[in-house]
C-alpha cells in the first residue's frame, strides 16, 4: 500500500476531530524538545554516556598544550519554554544547560581516573556540584544558538572549579580539538567558518565573540564521608604533569575564615591583581588558554592554577553568606 497524505494523517492521529490541535502540539513538542518531561535527564545521560561507553578516545597530559585547561563546547538552542515573559532565556533555564555541559566536562575529565578505578577494583570516587554562580551579560533570543565553553579553572585541596561561558553560536572557533582530530583538519582546511568567513581569513583578525552569561562551578570528590582532593582525580586521570619533588600540595581551601576583614580582602586582591575592575577582563580572556610556545610542564600549570585561585576567591566568600540568614531575629514581611 503506498504512502500518502491520508496515511500519514492516519499515522499521526491527526484526521479525526481534533487533529489540527494535535497536528499543533506535536510540532510544539519538536521545537521543545529539551524542555518536554525527562528532556533533562536524557541530555545528562548523554553526556555521561557518550564520554564513558561511546568515545573511544581520552584526554590525557598528552593530548595538546595544558590539556586539562582546555575548554569542551556543547551547543543548544534557546526554545519558546525556555522565555520568560520578557521574551527571552530565562535565567533559571542557563542552569539545566550548564548541568549539560558540566556532564559532559567533568565525565570527559576523571573518564580515565574511573576506568583505572574500575580495572584495579577500586570504587568510584563520584564528583559532587557544590556551589554555582552566574552572572549574566546579554540576552539570549527565542531559538538564537549558543555554545557553552566549559573548562577547569582551578583546584584546591578540596574543590574543582569550572568555568562556563554562554557564546553566541559561530562567533569563535578553536585553534583545534583534541579529541577530535577530524574537526582539526577542517579548520585546517578553511572549511570550519566563523560568521560566513573560513578560519585562514579571521586568522589575523581580533575576535570578540558575544558572551552571554559567565559561570563558576566547584566540584567536590567523595568516597564516603573521605573527601579526595581534585590533584588525585587529575592525576589519575593522567592530566597533570609529573610533580617535583619537594613541592607543597594545594592549600586546604581558599574559602577565608568567617571573621576576616574588609582590608584582609582588600590586600588579598591586591595580592592576585584583582578589582571590581579588571574582574571582567580576567573572565572574558579566560575564555580561550594560552598557547604561546613556553611547555605546559607542572611550573606552568601550577601558575594558571594560581591565576584561577584568584578569581574564585570572589566566589569562596560566598560561603560565608548563610551567616546572614536573620531566622527568628526580625519579624518577617508574610508567609505566602
Amino acid at each position: 500500500m503506498g504512502f500518502n497524505l491520508d496515511s500519514l494523517r492516519t499515522f499521526l492521529g491527526v484526521s479525526g476531530a481534533g487533529g489540527l490541535w494535535r497536528l499543533l502540539a506535536i510540532i510544539f513538542a519538536l521545537l521543545n524538545l529539551k524542555n518536554l518531561p525527562l528532556g533533562w535527564h536524557l541530555r545528562v545521560a548523554n553526556g555521561f554516556l557518550t564520554h564513558l561507553f561511546f568515545s573511544r578516545r581520552r584526554v590525557t597530559f598528552e593530548s595538546g598544550p595544558a590539556a586539562v585547561f582546555q575548554p569542551l563546547i556543547v551547543s543548544s538552542r534557546s526554545t519558546v519554554l525556555d522565555c520568560d515573559y520578557n521574551i527571552h532565556k530565562s535565567n533559571s533555564t542557563y542552569f539545566a544547560d550548564l548541568d549539560i555541559a558540566r556532564a559532559h566536562m567533568v565525565t570527559c575529565l576523571i573518564k580515565s581516573g574511573l576506568q583505572k578505578a574500575r580495572k584495579e577494583g577500586r570504587s568510584a570516587v563520584p564528583p559532587h556540584l557544590g556551589g554555582v554562580s552566574c552572572s549574566f551579560k546579554q540576552e539570549i533570543k527565542p531559538y538564537q544558538s549558543y555554545e557553552i565553553w566549559t573548562r577547569v579553572l582551578c583546584w584546591d585541596r578540596k574543590w574543582l572549579y569550572l568555568i562556563s561561558h554562554f557564546v553566541e553560536k559561530g562567533m569563535v572557533s578553536p585553534r583545534g580539538y583534541s579529541l577530535q582530530p577530524w574537526r582539526t583538519e577542517r579548520i585546517a582546511q578553511g572549511v570550519k567558518t566563523v560568521k560566513g568567513r573560513s578560519s585562514n581569513e579571521n586568522a589575523s583578525l581580533e575576535l570578540k565573540p558575544s558572551i552571554f552569561a559567565t559561570s563558576i562551578a566547584k566540584y567536590v570528590f567523595k568516597q564516603g564521608r573521605l573527601t579526595v582532593p581534585p590533584a588525585k582525580m587529575l592525576t589519575d586521570s593522567d592530566l597533570l604533569p609529573p610533580q617535583p619533588e619537594g613541592l607543597l600540595t594545594p592549600p586546604d581551601t581558599i574559602t577565608p575564615p568567617v571573621e576576616t576583614s574588609s582590608m584582609d580582602a582588600k590586600a588579598t586582591s591586591a595580592i592576585y591583581g584583582l578589582s571590581p575592575l579588571n574582574v571582567k577582563g580576567l573572565i572574558d580572556t579566560s575564555l580561550m588558554a594560552d598557547e604561546a610556545d613556553a611547555p605546559w610542564d607542572w611550573n606552568r600549570v601550577e601558575a594558571e592554577r594560581q591565576r584561577g585561585l584568584g578569581l574564585v576567591e570572589f566566589m569562596a566568600r560566598l560561603d560565608q553568606a548563610q551567616e546572614e540568614f536573620s531566622g527568628d531575629k526580625w519579624p518577617a514581611l508574610g508567609e505566602y
